[in-house]
């Protein structure tokens, strides 16, 4: 059987449907830069994550464009800050491997089959300051916890109904929320996010604005 990891897809990226040490060591001039500080592992095919040996100096991880369904071995890169997985096949369950990374403060789960993500995963993000969840398969925030030093939600191209005002009143950091392409019927009280400077809401079911959002910064 022919090795097909051997040729470049047409991307120019060689596929690694198993991620592995061997494959990580095999192709390490191509995914690590920095240092050792930066993983590309970006549209590789990976279906499945096996070992992350020899990245334990990694502090940004993109694992975007792959078929992942399950995220593993997470615990051997704890110094991770940026998480990108834009546009796998993630539900809430596959992002339980997350809870290791304590010094979180870029997530990004774009594009997947996220309907909340679990309360062990996200309780503990203390330092996370963006949190991108657009083009997923939410219906509602109540899962999420108090953040204190999140500036930016993406929540558009979802299937939101409402933003419970518990939510809004524990992002007190909030500077940018984006959830346009919703079926938000109402506006919730924005009084108390006194840092927000950028609102989106564009495609809503919203009938009207309330007299409150005059108050917000511009």
């Amino acid at each position: 059987m022919v090795d097909t990891t051997m040729r470049p897809q047409a991307n120019g990226k060689h596929r690694i449907k198993k991620l592995t040490a061997e494959k990580l060591r095999q192709f390490r001039n191509e995914i690590v830069k920095g240092n050792g500080q930066q993983v590309d592992l970006t549209e590789r095919g990976i279906e499945s994550i096996v070992s992350l040996e020899g990245l334990q100096n990694a502090t940004k991880l993109d694992l975007s464009h792959n078929k992942l369904t399950k995220l593993s071995q997470l615990k051997s890169i704890a110094h991770v800050t940026m998480l990108k997985l834009t546009d796998n096949k993630l539900n809430g369950d596959g992002l339980m491997e997350i809870q290791h990374l304590k010094k979180l403060v870029i997530l990004n789960v774009a594009e997947n089959n996220v309907t909340r993500i679990p309360f062990e995963v996200i309780r503990n993000m203390g330092t996370l300051k963006a949190l991108v969840l657009n083009k997923n398969s939410i219906s509602s925030l109540d899962w999420m916890p108090k953040l204190p030093e999140l500036n930016s939600l993406i929540v558009s191209n979802n299937r939101i109904t409402q933003i419970p005002q518990r939510v809004l009143d524990g992002l007190p950091k909030l500077t940018k929320i984006s959830i346009s392409h919703n079926m938000l019927e109402e506006i919730p009280n924005l009084s108390k996010l006194s840092e927000i400077t950028e609102l989106r809401l564009s495609h809503n079911r919203i009938k009207k604005v309330p007299t409150h959002l005059a108050q917000l910064s511009k």
